[in-house]
């Protein structure tokens, strides 16, 4: 492939001289480069805010839920508690 891109640069197929359309087409496709590495990294970005976000979310869910099963075993207990102390009193 590149033995065959050479001589064409050599023969000058492209009007004009084959330097500035290098340099035209390489500047071009580093331009090209550079938005589609901004669109990627933006995009990456958006993606990682997201997910921090729902981390958060869930974070602050499993507190609640945590928060919640501590007052139901409190409560657990304290119904145990007064189930023994009820059958206690009947048992006497």
């Amino acid at each position: 492939m590149m033995s065959v891109f050479l001589p064409m640069l050599a023969s000058s197929w492209f009007p004009g001289e084959t330097l500035p359309f290098l340099f035209v087409a390489m500047a071009a496709a580093f331009i090209l480069g550079l938005a589609f590495g901004w669109i990627i990294w933006g995009r990456l970005q958006r993606y990682i805010k997201d997910h921090e976000e729902n981390a958060e979310r869930l974070e602050r869910s499993i507190a609640s839920l945590e928060a919640d099963l501590q007052r139901a075993e409190k409560d657990k207990q304290a119904l145990i508690e007064a189930r023994d102390e009820a059958l206690s009193r009947t048992g006497e």
